[in-house]
């Protein structure tokens, strides 16, 4: 669990808690943002059941467990001060969840790329869940069957790492927000120090802790929160959402399209909107930080 804050954070202030991804971390999703939102803000990131430092599922993965393991760690880490929750993809569904099962630990939502109910039938719910389901299976037996740890190998990890990282290493090096979550983590060469050489050891220095981020990934897990994710439906109780609610909607995301994002704000009475051109991995832009942090500010207000 990723904690930051600047000295200057004024007192009164809501915690930020931010929630990330399907197949991200608290880090991965939020590196963009951390800088930005930690001038203003105290910041919680976590990692879901399963992703990264997270704990693995021994049984079924589900949004609830995932909103109520988020409203104790409220309980213990922000007691009595609710927070402004900022939920990324999954994320957003596990802030619909908590805000449900824990209202008193909501102050506000920021909810980006996300939906009440990101896979419709007509995309094939069913089939994408039994996909899900059976890979979970599979991977879990041929883990059994070898004796060999949940996680994969090394080299495996590796070529996952590869694999999703792609989409976000042209974006994330050699930015402020970068170095301030490399630091946040304790990455060597986080030094915050600009010339060729040492960027170049930043930037190799972050492509090994995003590999590592995904190696620490518990995979049976994963796919099986792509079944929950297929599941996942609100739109029978969103409705009531009674908090202040800014809604990120991706103006060209191909996963969550933006038609499903504005169903969700249209649904939730008072919610603003904010358009960001930009698909689904909006979290790798330049510009994503100061989003956040103008969407968070905009929550406080409504509150104030």
């Amino acid at each position: 669990m990723r904690e930051v804050s600047a000295d200057t954070v004024e007192s009164g202030r809501p915690p930020l808690l931010l929630l990330h991804g399907w197949v991200a971390s608290g880090g991965l999703n939020w590196l963009r943002a951390f800088d930005s939102l930690s001038q203003h803000y105290r910041v919680l990131a976590p990692d879901f059941r399963g992703h990264a430092q997270g704990e693995a599922c021994r049984t079924k993965f589900s949004i609830e467990d995932c909103a109520d393991d988020m409203g104790a760690l409220l309980e213990v880490l922000s007691p009595g001060e609710p927070a402004i929750v900022v939920g990324y993809s999954m994320g957003g569904m596990v802030a619909q969840e908590l805000w449900r099962r824990h209202r008193s630990r909501v102050g506000g939502l920021v909810l980006s790329a996300t939906s009440c109910a990101p896979v419709p039938v007509s995309r094939g719910r069913d089939s994408f869940t039994r996909a899900m389901s059976s890979a979970r299976s599979t991977l879990r037996r041929a883990s059994r069957s070898l004796n060999a740890p949940l996680r994969f190998s090394s080299r495996m990890d590796e070529n996952v790492a590869r694999a999703f990282g792609k989409a976000f290493e042209s974006k994330l090096f050699s930015s402020s927000a970068t170095l301030q979550g490399m630091k946040s983590k304790g990455i060597p060469g986080a030094s915050g120090t600009t010339n060729a050489d040492s960027d170049s050891g930043q930037t190799d220095a972050l492509r090994t802790w995003a590999r590592e981020e995904f190696a620490r990934h518990h995979w049976p897990t994963i796919l099986d929160a792509g079944r929950a994710i297929a599941e996942f439906d609100t739109r029978s109780w969103i409705r009531g959402v009674d908090v202040p609610t800014t809604v990120m909607l991706t103006k060209r995301d191909r996963l969550v399209s933006p038609a499903q994002q504005q169903d969700m704000a249209d649904r939730i009475p008072g919610a603003r909107i904010e358009s960001v051109d930009a698909g689904h991995f909006a979290c790798v832009r330049e510009d994503f930080g100061p989003r956040i942090l103008r969407s968070a500010r905009r929550v406080e207000r409504a509150l104030a």
